[in-house]
């Protein structure tokens, strides 16, 4: 077999080894496929609290204690929480040791407060009064997680106290702050 020959044969059986490993060889599939997810969040009402009113010991003597109970509608302090119906809350109370003479004196009064002093109500309807009977006794010095009502997202928290005057106790008003924190814990 001359050159030329040779080359065609191999090149021949070339082009058919070609073409059988074109057909023979499987065919590579390149598939996708695409999905659409969505993310979605809510946001809750905000959180509103309201100091409704002022514990109020009225007038003192000297050397006599004074105690108001929590459940007292006429002289418990209220504070209102409202915010989104069935949420938990963290609530905390920060409470003063002293109230200060309000006329810049430098006199102070002890105030204290007991662990029954606190009281909170998640009532449904209208917002609850201290002696409505439905309130729950709570220690104001401990940090609480309690649950908004399920309709309206409502609770009042009601908080006793007892102040303690010297024998000695400059006349005139007395006030101190009391401050809540309340705030959604995430569940």
């Amino acid at each position: 077999m001359n050159f030329n020959s040779r080359m065609k044969l191999i090149s021949g059986l070339l082009l058919i080894l070609a073409i059988a490993l074109i057909i023979g060889s499987p065919a590579r599939v390149a598939a996708q496929d695409v999905a659409v997810g969505e993310a979605t969040a809510t946001i809750l009402t905000a959180l509103t609290v309201t100091a409704d009113s002022a514990i109020r010991f009225g007038d003192v003597l000297q050397g006599v204690p004074v105690s108001v109970s929590n459940a007292s509608n006429d002289s418990s302090g209220v504070f209102r929480i409202v915010g989104a119906p069935g949420r938990e809350v963290s609530i905390y109370m920060a409470l003063p040791e002293y109230l200060s003479h309000t006329t810049g004196g430098q006199d102070r009064m002890v105030i204290s407060f007991a662990s029954t002093d606190g009281a909170w109500d998640d009532s449904q309807g209208p917002l609850p009064q201290p002696e409505d009977g439905t309130s729950t006794t709570i220690n104001p010095y401990q940090s609480q997680t309690l649950t908004l009502d399920a309709v309206g997202g409502n609770m009042a928290i009601f908080l006793g106290g007892t102040v303690h005057p010297s024998v000695d106790q400059t006349a005139g008003s007395y006030s101190g702050d009391i401050v809540m924190t309340v705030a959604y814990n995430g569940s």
